[in-house]
């Protein structure tokens, strides 16, 4: 067995676009959506980012994870603020999901 880890994170949206009339994205839209999804993430912040590594024990046969959260959510710098959006439900989804709004 190898050892791996994941890494994901958290942010101010969960934006998660449209699909044709026929219910699944063509080619051609799939790639339409993804440059919308990464134009439209610059005005979305990450707040928070995780990495969780997992090792193969030998002795029990398992894997074992341990995972690690890190808040990235901006200060303002010098004066500098930063504008950015958040959708409703993205932040529902966060509250119901247990993430600490006062850790930011």
């Amino acid at each position: 067995a190898e050892n791996f880890s994941a890494s994901g994170g958290s942010a101010s949206s969960g934006n998660s676009g449209d699909v044709s009339m026929h219910g699944y994205a063509t080619q051609e839209e799939e790639a339409q959506m993804r440059y919308e999804k990464m134009r439209a993430a610059t005005s979305f912040l990450v707040v928070q980012v995780g990495i969780c590594p997992f090792m193969w024990d030998t002795k029990k046969r398992t894997y074992e994870s341990h995972p690690f959260n890190f808040y990235v959510y901006p200060r303002d710098c010098r004066g500098l603020d930063r504008r950015f959006l958040s959708e409703a439900r993205c932040i529902s989804f966060l509250s119901n999901g247990g993430f600490d709004f006062n850790k930011l």
